[in-house]
């Protein structure tokens, strides 16, 4: 029997998640797990219809990036239901933005609310899938990967650039988040770690801030960023890869 590739994603039943699902799912000898908030909604039973190439299958799990203890207890229900002993890839998909608008106007709920789900809760899922991550590289004999999906819009250094729309607290927990990631890299040498933007997208949440001021025609292709942030992510060592914010097309990204 080959031995299967398992690929975490969350935030996997709509936009950039659903697309990376889609493609590993064409894969064939993966087992792809989609980390859900809802996985009874229809949107989440929907992944259950999508091909899927020979020996590959799909394992719906419940994680709500606003509750803390989610991940660790998806992982439980991984390895004791699922028979998962380890994780080739994590991608850390889930992430939210409500509030468009000044900053100085911005509802403190806002911060709270948009760094839970951008920054705490991407930490809580490498904390959760690290053993199984680091159990990779015993068993295959190569690193895990674990991706956190970021966004041009956490660089500090062209926070001061006019944007089209303004959305600081989407910002700062980007650009948190990122930091995060760095500082993982240079902490743990046993699995690749790091950020990566794949676009402005044609995403719900893409059209959403594209709408503000009518630049929906500015939004990329989904399909098509996705497929070149997965050849990114096949490519990525910790030598070459590790620590770095990646950009779906190979380009640069200031930090």
């Amino acid at each position: 029997m080959a031995e299967t590739t398992n690929v975490l994603i969350t935030g996997a039943n709509r936009g950039i998640g659903r697309a990376l699902l889609t493609i590993y799912l064409s894969r064939p000898n993966h087992i792809v797990i989609a980390g859900l908030r809802n996985p009874s909604h229809e949107t989440s039973q929907s992944l259950l219809s999508l091909p899927k190439a020979s020996g590959t299958t799909l394992v719906l799990v419940k994680i709500d990036s606003s509750i803390n203890t989610d991940a660790a207890s998806a992982i439980k229900v991984l390895q004791e239901e699922h028979g998962i002993k380890h994780l080739d890839l994590v991608i850390a998909n889930a992430g939210t933005v409500n509030y468009f608008g000044p900053t100085i106007d911005m509802p403190v709920e806002e911060w709270s609310k948009t760094f839970q789900i951008n920054t705490i809760a991407p930490f809580l899922l490498f904390q959760a899938t690290y053993p199984l991550l680091q159990s990779t590289l015993k068993l295959k004999h190569l690193m895990g990967k674990f991706v956190f999906i970021s966004s041009s819009y956490g660089s500090i250094t062209t926070a001061s650039n006019p944007f089209p729309f303004d959305c600081a607290q989407y910002g700062a927990s980007k650009a948190a988040m990122n930091y995060v990631a760095r500082k993982l890299h240079g902490e743990v040498e046993d699995v690749v770690v790091f950020p990566a933007h794949p676009g402005w997208l044609s995403t719900e949440m893409g059209k959403q801030s594209a709408g503000i001021k009518g630049l929906e025609d500015k939004l990329g292709s989904v399909e098509e960023s996705t497929k070149l942030l997965v050849e990114q992510i096949d490519g990525a060592t910790r030598e070459k890869t590790g620590g770095e914010f990646v950009v779906f097309d190979g380009s640069e990204q200031a930090w």
